[in-house]
């Protein structure tokens, strides 16, 4: 098993943008989830437009200046209305350039110069998505997007993976559609047990993992996932009594982790 990345989601007003850099380069394969909802901007784990409008400054800033250096990682997570905008938005029928992302400080190339990818959290099953509209979203996302886009794989979206990867394998070459197994649909509970890495594609685990059980969940996914590269995505225990984000227990686990995961070739 190798890590493709660790994800530690919700950083928000709570954190200086620039400590989130700091941390990525002791911890480069480190990468920030930041969650995107127009209706909750500015509240606990949701940064408002300023806040990722100066995160997009101070790496752009960064790349100006440091030619070389690794660039740190960061993923959208739409949800809400900016998920259902950006499902509608990102199709050729109702393409809108980017006014989905607007409302968050970005525009479209702002967008595709800070995030390397973006999970669209959507319930397939409750906001009726079909497979047509599926394809022609990922289809959209390959001529107007960069990096790749993740979808969740739950019983809700048990069936969501097909088409999108009947789509991805069309484009060759390309692999930009990225699975994350989280049976709780992102409420943060653990699973009675992990599935199986779903193949021609890269996958990713969530749901209750935390500074807590971390190294244990990387142990019981290694006999699982075998050879293959994967990530996992954690958010509600990196969060203190008051729902800030806790910087600085996560910077404490990723030590831990890179401990054992340079002892075990996980990296």
């Amino acid at each position: 098993m190798k890590i493709f990345t660790v994800t530690l989601t919700g950083a928000d007003e709570s954190v200086d943008p620039k400590d989130l850099l700091y941390i990525s380069d002791k911890f480069p394969w480190v990468e920030w989830g930041i969650l995107l909802s127009s209706k909750k901007s500015g509240s606990p784990r949701y940064p408002a437009a300023n806040w990722v409008s100066e995160l997009s400054m101070i790496c752009k800033d960064r790349d100006r200046q440091a030619e070389g250096v690794i660039r740190p990682k960061f993923a959208a997570h739409l949800c809400g209305d900016t998920m259902r905008s950006f499902m509608r938005g990102i199709t050729f029928e109702h393409y809108d350039s980017g006014a989905w992302i607007m409302p968050h400080g970005l525009d479209l190339s702002g967008f595709n110069r800070l995030f390397g990818r973006a999970q669209a959290n959507f319930n397939a099953s409750r906001e009726g998505f079909t497979d047509d509209h599926l394809q022609c979203m990922l289809e959209g996302w390959y001529e107007t997007m960069d990096g790749a886009l993740i979808s969740q794989h739950n019983p809700a979206n048990s069936e969501v993976w097909k088409p999108l990867q009947r789509i991805d394998q069309s484009y060759g070459s390309i692999r930009s559609h990225h699975i994350l197994h989280d049976a709780s649909g992102g409420r943060g509970l653990s699973p009675q047990s992990w599935e199986r890495p779903i193949a021609g594609a890269l996958n990713g685990y969530a749901g209750g993992i935390g500074p807590d059980n971390v190294i244990d969940t990387l142990h019981a996914l290694e006999p699982i996932v075998g050879q293959g590269y994967i990530w996992i995505d954690m958010e509600g225990k990196l969060r203190s009594r008051d729902d800030a984000f806790d910087l600085e227990a996560a910077e404490k686990m990723l030590k831990d982790i890179e401990q054992v995961a340079i002892q075990q070739g996980w990296l």
